[in-house]
Protein backbone atom coordinates (compact mmCIF):
# COMPACT_ATOMS: atom_id res chain seq x y z
CA UNK A 1 0.00 0.00 0.00
CA UNK A 2 1.48 3.30 -0.89
CA UNK A 3 1.17 5.49 1.93
CA UNK A 4 0.23 9.31 1.95
CA UNK A 5 1.80 11.87 4.44
CA UNK A 6 -0.37 13.09 6.89
CA UNK A 7 0.28 15.31 10.27
CA UNK A 8 -1.29 15.75 13.34
CA UNK A 9 -0.80 17.29 17.15
CA UNK A 10 -0.30 14.90 19.87
CA UNK A 11 -0.94 16.80 23.27
CA UNK A 12 -2.47 16.04 26.97
CA UNK A 13 -2.58 17.54 30.38
CA UNK A 14 -4.71 20.31 29.86
CA UNK A 15 -5.73 20.59 33.30
CA UNK A 16 -8.01 23.50 32.95
CA UNK A 17 -9.57 23.58 36.39
CA UNK A 18 -5.93 23.90 37.85
CA UNK A 19 -4.88 27.41 38.02
CA UNK A 20 -0.32 28.04 38.43
CA UNK A 21 0.60 27.84 42.14
CA UNK A 22 3.84 28.95 43.99
CA UNK A 23 3.38 32.38 43.24
CA UNK A 24 2.94 34.66 46.39
CA UNK A 25 2.41 38.56 46.02
CA UNK A 26 2.00 39.15 42.49
CA UNK A 27 -0.16 42.00 41.36
CA UNK A 28 -3.49 41.76 40.44
CA UNK A 29 -2.87 42.18 36.88
CA UNK A 30 -0.46 38.93 37.31
CA UNK A 31 -2.76 36.86 39.59
CA UNK A 32 -5.16 37.15 36.80
CA UNK A 33 -2.97 36.13 34.17
CA UNK A 34 -1.97 32.73 36.27
CA UNK A 35 -6.00 31.91 36.80
CA UNK A 36 -6.08 32.32 32.53
CA UNK A 37 -2.61 30.72 31.93
CA UNK A 38 -4.65 27.24 31.29
CA UNK A 39 -6.86 28.16 28.92
CA UNK A 40 -4.99 30.84 26.68
CA UNK A 41 -2.52 27.77 26.31
CA UNK A 42 -4.96 25.32 25.51
CA UNK A 43 -6.39 27.74 23.13
CA UNK A 44 -2.93 28.02 21.64
CA UNK A 45 -2.96 24.56 21.15
CA UNK A 46 -5.70 24.89 19.01
CA UNK A 47 -4.78 28.08 16.90
CA UNK A 48 -1.66 25.90 16.38
CA UNK A 49 -3.64 22.95 14.71
CA UNK A 50 -5.93 25.07 12.38
CA UNK A 51 -2.45 26.87 11.30
CA UNK A 52 -0.78 23.80 10.99
CA UNK A 53 -3.76 22.41 8.62
CA UNK A 54 -3.34 19.39 10.53
CA UNK A 55 -5.27 15.99 9.86
CA UNK A 56 -6.52 15.41 13.43
CA UNK A 57 -5.71 16.22 16.83
CA UNK A 58 -4.76 13.69 19.49
CA UNK A 59 -6.34 14.57 23.23
CA UNK A 60 -4.26 11.80 25.47
CA UNK A 61 -5.84 12.53 29.12
CA UNK A 62 -6.79 15.16 31.60
CA UNK A 63 -7.70 17.93 29.68
CA UNK A 64 -10.19 19.05 32.10
CA UNK A 65 -11.88 18.06 35.68
CA UNK A 66 -15.48 18.77 34.63
CA UNK A 67 -16.48 19.28 38.40
CA UNK A 68 -13.63 21.47 39.14
CA UNK A 69 -13.63 23.76 35.95
CA UNK A 70 -17.60 23.93 35.94
CA UNK A 71 -19.32 25.75 33.26
CA UNK A 72 -16.56 27.82 32.26
CA UNK A 73 -14.00 24.75 31.45
CA UNK A 74 -17.03 22.97 29.63
CA UNK A 75 -17.95 26.14 27.37
CA UNK A 76 -14.17 26.74 26.66
CA UNK A 77 -13.87 23.25 25.46
CA UNK A 78 -16.57 22.57 23.31
CA UNK A 79 -16.14 26.02 21.86
CA UNK A 80 -12.18 25.21 21.14
CA UNK A 81 -13.31 22.07 19.52
CA UNK A 82 -16.57 23.75 17.31
CA UNK A 83 -13.06 25.89 15.85
CA UNK A 84 -11.85 22.77 14.62
CA UNK A 85 -14.91 21.68 13.40
CA UNK A 86 -15.26 24.66 11.03
CA UNK A 87 -11.86 23.51 9.70
CA UNK A 88 -12.61 19.93 9.47
CA UNK A 89 -9.78 18.86 12.10
CA UNK A 90 -11.36 15.93 13.84
CA UNK A 91 -10.32 15.01 17.84
CA UNK A 92 -9.28 11.83 18.94
CA UNK A 93 -9.81 11.71 22.67
CA UNK A 94 -8.66 9.35 25.14
CA UNK A 95 -9.32 9.99 29.30
CA UNK A 96 -7.18 10.56 31.82
CA UNK A 97 -7.38 10.19 35.59
CA UNK A 98 -9.79 13.14 35.31
CA UNK A 99 -11.64 13.24 32.24
CA UNK A 100 -13.25 9.75 32.23
CA UNK A 101 -15.83 9.29 29.89
CA UNK A 102 -18.71 9.12 32.59
CA UNK A 103 -17.92 12.58 34.10
CA UNK A 104 -19.12 13.93 31.04
CA UNK A 105 -22.40 15.59 31.60
CA UNK A 106 -25.26 13.80 29.01
CA UNK A 107 -27.07 17.25 28.13
CA UNK A 108 -24.16 18.70 26.98
CA UNK A 109 -23.73 16.90 23.40
CA UNK A 110 -20.16 17.37 21.87
CA UNK A 111 -19.25 18.47 18.15
CA UNK A 112 -19.55 15.73 15.61
CA UNK A 113 -15.79 16.21 14.79
CA UNK A 114 -14.81 14.81 18.70
CA UNK A 115 -14.12 10.89 19.28
CA UNK A 116 -14.22 9.69 23.03
CA UNK A 117 -12.54 6.38 23.36
CA UNK A 118 -14.00 3.79 25.93
CA UNK A 119 -11.77 2.48 29.33
CA UNK A 120 -12.58 -1.27 28.74
CA UNK A 121 -10.94 -1.73 25.67
CA UNK A 122 -8.64 0.10 22.72
CA UNK A 123 -11.01 1.12 20.22
CA UNK A 124 -9.70 1.68 16.38
CA UNK A 125 -10.65 3.99 13.41
CA UNK A 126 -9.43 4.49 10.40
CA UNK A 127 -8.83 8.13 9.53
CA UNK A 128 -9.83 9.47 6.26
CA UNK A 129 -9.11 12.11 4.06
CA UNK A 130 -11.82 12.02 1.68
CA UNK A 131 -12.09 8.34 1.05
CA UNK A 132 -8.74 7.47 1.26
CA UNK A 133 -7.03 5.78 4.52
CA UNK A 134 -4.58 8.12 6.20
CA UNK A 135 -3.57 5.82 9.42
CA UNK A 136 -4.92 3.56 12.12
CA UNK A 137 -6.14 4.80 15.36
CA UNK A 138 -6.77 2.63 18.49
CA UNK A 139 -7.24 4.52 21.27
CA UNK A 140 -8.18 3.62 25.22
CA UNK A 141 -9.34 5.89 28.26
CA UNK A 142 -7.40 5.16 31.49
CA UNK A 143 -9.63 2.49 34.19
CA UNK A 144 -8.06 3.82 37.37
CA UNK A 145 -4.96 3.56 37.89
CA UNK A 146 -4.46 0.30 35.35
CA UNK A 147 -1.22 0.82 33.22
CA UNK A 148 -1.20 0.93 29.17
CA UNK A 149 -1.03 -2.08 28.21
CA UNK A 150 1.63 -3.18 25.05
CA UNK A 151 -0.38 -6.38 23.79
CA UNK A 152 -3.49 -4.60 23.61
CA UNK A 153 -2.47 -2.76 20.38
CA UNK A 154 -1.57 -4.16 17.16
CA UNK A 155 0.04 -2.45 13.71
CA UNK A 156 -2.17 -2.33 10.84
CA UNK A 157 -2.44 -5.33 8.67
CA UNK A 158 -2.47 -3.29 5.30
CA UNK A 159 0.18 -1.34 6.07
CA UNK A 160 -1.26 1.96 7.54
CA UNK A 161 0.73 4.13 10.26
CA UNK A 162 -0.56 2.69 13.39
CA UNK A 163 -0.98 4.77 16.13
CA UNK A 164 -2.02 4.25 19.75
CA UNK A 165 -3.25 6.83 22.23
CA UNK A 166 -3.50 6.14 25.68
CA UNK A 167 -3.04 7.88 28.81
CA UNK A 168 -1.07 6.22 31.81
CA UNK A 169 2.65 4.59 32.91
CA UNK A 170 4.02 1.95 30.40
CA UNK A 171 6.27 -0.81 29.96
CA UNK A 172 8.82 0.74 27.58
CA UNK A 173 10.33 -2.44 26.41
CA UNK A 174 6.78 -4.22 25.74
CA UNK A 175 5.92 -1.10 23.68
CA UNK A 176 9.30 -1.67 21.54
CA UNK A 177 8.54 -4.67 21.18
CA UNK A 178 4.62 -3.46 19.45
CA UNK A 179 5.86 -2.01 15.93
CA UNK A 180 3.67 0.32 16.77
CA UNK A 181 3.97 3.72 14.38
CA UNK A 182 3.66 6.16 16.96
CA UNK A 183 2.66 5.88 20.65
CA UNK A 184 0.54 9.38 22.33
CA UNK A 185 1.28 8.92 25.80
CA UNK A 186 -0.36 11.54 28.36
CA UNK A 187 0.19 11.53 31.93
CA UNK A 188 3.72 12.95 32.56
CA UNK A 189 3.70 17.50 32.67
CA UNK A 190 7.31 17.37 30.91
CA UNK A 191 7.70 16.25 27.25
CA UNK A 192 9.60 13.07 27.19
CA UNK A 193 10.70 10.41 24.42
CA UNK A 194 10.72 6.86 25.26
CA UNK A 195 12.28 5.74 22.26
CA UNK A 196 12.49 7.15 18.85
CA UNK A 197 13.81 4.20 16.64
CA UNK A 198 12.43 2.87 14.32
CA UNK A 199 9.02 3.87 16.22
CA UNK A 200 8.24 6.40 18.32
CA UNK A 201 6.89 6.46 21.64
CA UNK A 202 6.13 10.11 23.51
CA UNK A 203 4.94 11.74 26.39
CA UNK A 204 3.78 15.07 25.09
CA UNK A 205 3.97 17.15 27.85
CA UNK A 206 1.57 19.95 29.62
CA UNK A 207 1.23 23.01 27.36
CA UNK A 208 1.39 25.20 30.27
CA UNK A 209 3.89 24.90 33.44
CA UNK A 210 2.09 25.44 36.36
CA UNK A 211 4.98 24.88 38.97
CA UNK A 212 8.18 26.14 39.91
CA UNK A 213 10.25 23.03 38.93
CA UNK A 214 8.23 23.04 35.32
CA UNK A 215 10.70 25.22 34.44
CA UNK A 216 11.74 25.56 30.28
CA UNK A 217 9.12 26.08 27.15
CA UNK A 218 5.97 23.98 27.43
CA UNK A 219 3.78 23.24 24.16
CA UNK A 220 2.40 20.33 22.18
CA UNK A 221 3.89 18.68 19.56
CA UNK A 222 3.60 17.94 15.72
CA UNK A 223 3.46 14.65 14.48
CA UNK A 224 4.41 14.29 10.43
CA UNK A 225 4.49 10.73 8.90
CA UNK A 226 6.14 10.86 5.28
CA UNK A 227 5.23 8.45 2.62
CA UNK A 228 7.77 6.09 4.07
CA UNK A 229 6.52 6.12 7.12
CA UNK A 230 9.13 7.99 8.91
CA UNK A 231 7.99 9.90 12.05
CA UNK A 232 9.36 13.39 12.70
CA UNK A 233 7.91 15.55 15.75
CA UNK A 234 8.54 19.12 16.65
CA UNK A 235 7.71 21.31 19.96
CA UNK A 236 5.22 23.97 19.10
CA UNK A 237 5.74 26.36 22.49
CA UNK A 238 1.96 27.26 23.60
CA UNK A 239 2.55 28.65 27.11
CA UNK A 240 1.87 31.66 28.19
CA UNK A 241 3.91 32.06 31.44
CA UNK A 242 7.41 30.63 31.85
CA UNK A 243 8.76 29.32 35.15
CA UNK A 244 12.78 29.45 34.86
CA UNK A 245 15.43 28.99 37.81
CA UNK A 246 18.49 31.24 37.73
CA UNK A 247 21.63 31.05 39.11
CA UNK A 248 24.15 34.12 39.76
CA UNK A 249 27.64 33.33 40.87
CA UNK A 250 29.14 36.01 42.78
CA UNK A 251 32.59 36.29 44.52
CA UNK A 252 34.99 38.12 47.44
CA UNK A 253 34.93 41.05 45.31
CA UNK A 254 31.49 41.37 44.75
CA UNK A 255 29.38 44.25 46.24
CA UNK A 256 25.81 45.05 47.22
CA UNK A 257 25.98 47.29 44.18
CA UNK A 258 27.40 44.62 41.63
CA UNK A 259 24.53 42.25 42.61
CA UNK A 260 21.95 44.50 42.17
CA UNK A 261 23.06 45.13 38.61
CA UNK A 262 23.99 41.63 38.00
CA UNK A 263 20.01 40.75 39.03
CA UNK A 264 18.82 43.39 36.85
CA UNK A 265 20.92 42.71 33.77
CA UNK A 266 19.67 38.76 34.33
CA UNK A 267 16.62 40.21 34.14
CA UNK A 268 16.76 41.77 31.17
CA UNK A 269 18.20 39.06 29.86
CA UNK A 270 15.74 36.67 30.33
CA UNK A 271 13.46 38.73 27.91
CA UNK A 272 16.07 38.95 25.17
CA UNK A 273 18.21 41.95 26.32
CA UNK A 274 21.71 39.94 26.44
CA UNK A 275 23.27 36.56 26.45
CA UNK A 276 23.20 33.52 29.19
CA UNK A 277 25.57 30.98 29.79
CA UNK A 278 24.39 27.50 30.82
CA UNK A 279 25.76 25.86 33.58
CA UNK A 280 24.02 22.11 34.66
CA UNK A 281 20.62 22.92 33.79
CA UNK A 282 20.29 25.86 35.36
CA UNK A 283 21.11 29.38 33.49
CA UNK A 284 24.19 31.00 35.19
CA UNK A 285 24.76 34.55 34.92
CA UNK A 286 28.62 35.55 35.41
CA UNK A 287 30.68 38.55 34.55
CA UNK A 288 32.89 36.57 32.42
CA UNK A 289 29.99 35.01 30.46
CA UNK A 290 28.32 37.97 29.48
CA UNK A 291 30.94 39.06 27.48
CA UNK A 292 30.71 37.43 23.61
CA UNK A 293 28.17 35.06 24.64
CA UNK A 294 25.60 34.55 22.28
CA UNK A 295 21.88 34.42 22.49
CA UNK A 296 19.92 31.27 23.29
CA UNK A 297 16.76 30.15 21.71
CA UNK A 298 15.35 30.78 25.65
CA UNK A 299 16.24 34.44 25.96
CA UNK A 300 14.85 35.33 22.88
CA UNK A 301 12.29 38.11 22.96
CA UNK A 302 9.22 37.53 24.40
CA UNK A 303 7.40 38.68 21.11
CA UNK A 304 8.34 36.52 19.37
CA UNK A 305 5.62 34.85 16.09
CA UNK A 306 6.40 31.28 14.70
CA UNK A 307 7.00 30.07 11.19
CA UNK A 308 3.77 29.66 11.18
CA UNK A 309 2.33 33.17 12.32
CA UNK A 310 1.87 31.05 15.57
CA UNK A 311 2.11 33.92 18.62
CA UNK A 312 4.81 32.09 21.34
CA UNK A 313 5.20 35.64 23.27
CA UNK A 314 5.98 34.90 26.69
CA UNK A 315 3.60 37.23 29.13
CA UNK A 316 5.46 36.51 32.17
CA UNK A 317 8.75 34.93 33.36
CA UNK A 318 8.68 33.68 36.87
CA UNK A 319 11.95 33.42 38.55
CA UNK A 320 13.24 31.80 41.13
CA UNK A 321 16.61 33.38 42.40
CA UNK A 322 19.53 31.44 43.18
CA UNK A 323 22.53 32.84 44.58
CA UNK A 324 25.79 30.73 44.63
CA UNK A 325 29.62 31.32 45.62
CA UNK A 326 31.55 33.08 48.72
CA UNK A 327 32.78 36.15 49.38
CA UNK A 328 31.16 38.86 52.75
CA UNK A 329 28.12 39.19 50.95
CA UNK A 330 27.05 35.32 51.62
CA UNK A 331 27.10 36.10 55.10
CA UNK A 332 25.37 38.95 54.82
CA UNK A 333 22.18 37.46 52.64
CA UNK A 334 22.51 34.74 54.90
CA UNK A 335 21.21 36.79 57.60
CA UNK A 336 20.36 39.97 57.38
CA UNK A 337 17.75 41.68 55.51
CA UNK A 338 19.73 42.07 52.19
CA UNK A 339 18.00 38.74 50.59
CA UNK A 340 14.35 40.68 51.04
CA UNK A 341 15.25 44.13 49.92
CA UNK A 342 17.01 42.77 46.87
CA UNK A 343 13.62 40.38 45.64
CA UNK A 344 11.47 43.74 46.91
CA UNK A 345 13.67 45.96 44.42
CA UNK A 346 13.56 43.13 41.55
CA UNK A 347 9.60 43.02 41.34
CA UNK A 348 9.34 46.69 41.90
CA UNK A 349 11.65 47.24 38.83
CA UNK A 350 10.66 44.34 36.45
CA UNK A 351 7.36 42.46 38.01
CA UNK A 352 5.12 45.15 35.99
CA UNK A 353 6.25 45.81 32.97
CA UNK A 354 5.42 43.56 29.35
CA UNK A 355 6.36 40.93 29.77
CA UNK A 356 6.77 40.95 33.25
CA UNK A 357 9.39 38.93 35.15
CA UNK A 358 8.41 38.20 38.36
CA UNK A 359 10.65 36.77 41.18
CA UNK A 360 8.82 34.22 42.48
CA UNK A 361 11.65 34.03 45.67
CA UNK A 362 15.94 34.51 46.39
CA UNK A 363 17.85 32.12 48.27
CA UNK A 364 21.09 30.93 48.89
CA UNK A 365 22.42 27.71 46.90
CA UNK A 366 22.41 25.15 49.55
CA UNK A 367 26.08 25.07 49.26
CA UNK A 368 26.62 28.28 49.65
CA UNK A 369 24.55 28.81 52.94
CA UNK A 370 27.36 26.38 54.88
CA UNK A 371 30.77 27.70 54.97
CA UNK A 372 33.20 24.74 54.42
CA UNK A 373 34.71 25.53 57.59
CA UNK A 374 31.61 24.94 59.42
CA UNK A 375 32.54 21.30 58.78
CA UNK A 376 35.88 21.12 60.82
CA UNK A 377 34.27 23.01 63.99
CA UNK A 378 34.45 21.03 67.15
CA UNK A 379 30.74 21.45 68.10
CA UNK A 380 27.23 19.50 67.34
CA UNK A 381 26.81 21.38 63.93
CA UNK A 382 30.38 20.45 63.27
CA UNK A 383 29.58 17.00 64.10
CA UNK A 384 26.56 17.02 62.29
CA UNK A 385 27.67 18.50 58.83
CA UNK A 386 30.37 15.93 58.82
CA UNK A 387 28.03 12.87 59.14
CA UNK A 388 26.24 14.53 56.09
CA UNK A 389 29.35 14.77 54.28
CA UNK A 390 30.27 10.66 54.48
CA UNK A 391 26.62 10.66 52.80
CA UNK A 392 27.76 12.46 49.57
CA UNK A 393 30.17 9.50 48.69
CA UNK A 394 29.48 6.54 46.50
CA UNK A 395 29.93 4.82 50.06
CA UNK A 396 27.30 6.49 51.56
CA UNK A 397 24.67 5.73 49.24
CA UNK A 398 23.36 2.48 50.68
CA UNK A 399 23.44 4.68 54.01
CA UNK A 400 21.32 7.19 52.55
CA UNK A 401 18.90 5.32 51.54
CA UNK A 402 18.44 3.22 55.06
CA UNK A 403 18.72 6.37 57.11
CA UNK A 404 15.83 7.79 54.45
CA UNK A 405 13.60 4.78 54.98
CA UNK A 406 13.92 4.68 58.47
CA UNK A 407 11.85 8.50 57.93
CA UNK A 408 9.05 6.13 56.73
CA UNK A 409 6.70 3.96 58.20
CA UNK A 410 5.67 0.82 56.81
CA UNK A 411 2.67 2.12 54.52
CA UNK A 412 5.51 4.49 52.97
CA UNK A 413 7.67 2.12 51.97
CA UNK A 414 6.30 0.81 49.21
CA UNK A 415 4.42 2.13 45.90
CA UNK A 416 5.95 5.83 45.38
CA UNK A 417 8.07 5.45 48.51
CA UNK A 418 9.84 2.60 47.00
CA UNK A 419 10.54 4.23 43.86
CA UNK A 420 12.17 7.06 45.47
CA UNK A 421 14.25 4.82 47.80
CA UNK A 422 15.26 2.81 44.60
CA UNK A 423 16.17 5.20 41.86
CA UNK A 424 17.52 8.50 43.77
CA UNK A 425 20.49 9.58 41.83
CA UNK A 426 23.60 10.64 42.89
CA UNK A 427 22.89 14.14 41.79
CA UNK A 428 19.14 14.38 43.74
CA UNK A 429 21.12 13.10 47.01
CA UNK A 430 23.42 15.55 46.81
CA UNK A 431 20.85 18.27 46.62
CA UNK A 432 18.65 16.85 49.35
CA UNK A 433 22.19 16.84 51.76
CA UNK A 434 22.94 20.08 50.81
CA UNK A 435 19.57 21.20 51.63
CA UNK A 436 19.93 19.33 55.24
CA UNK A 437 22.73 20.89 56.20
CA UNK A 438 21.76 24.22 55.18
CA UNK A 439 18.70 23.67 57.58
CA UNK A 440 21.18 22.03 60.21
CA UNK A 441 23.21 25.28 59.88
CA UNK A 442 20.16 27.35 60.48
CA UNK A 443 18.37 25.44 63.61
CA UNK A 444 21.44 23.94 65.39
CA UNK A 445 22.51 26.92 67.55
CA UNK A 446 22.10 30.14 65.50
CA UNK A 447 24.33 31.86 68.25
CA UNK A 448 27.17 29.55 66.75
CA UNK A 449 27.02 29.75 63.19
CA UNK A 450 26.20 33.59 63.48
CA UNK A 451 30.04 35.19 62.05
Amino acid sequence: MSLRPLRFIHTSDWRLERPISGVTEAPDALRSLLCEAPYLAAQRVVDAAIAENVDFLLLAGDILDVELAGPLGIAFLTRQFARLRERQIAVYWAGGKTDHPSRWPATIELPDNVRRFSPRRPEEIVHLRGETPLARIAGISRHRSRRVRAEDFWPDADGLPAIALAHGPVDRVALAGRAMTYWALGGKHAATTLFDSPHVAHYCGSPQGRRPKETGARGCTLIEIDDAARVHTRLLPTDVVRWRQQRIAIGPATTRESLECELAEAALAITGGAALAITDGIETVTPATRAGATALDSAVPATRTGATGISSAISAWLVSWTIAGHGPLIAELRHGPLATELLTTLRRQFGQTTPAVWSVGLELEAAAAVPHGWFERDSLLGDYLRSLAELETDDGAALFSNRLASLLDDSQRTGIGACVLAETSPTERLRVLQKAAALGAELIGSEETKL
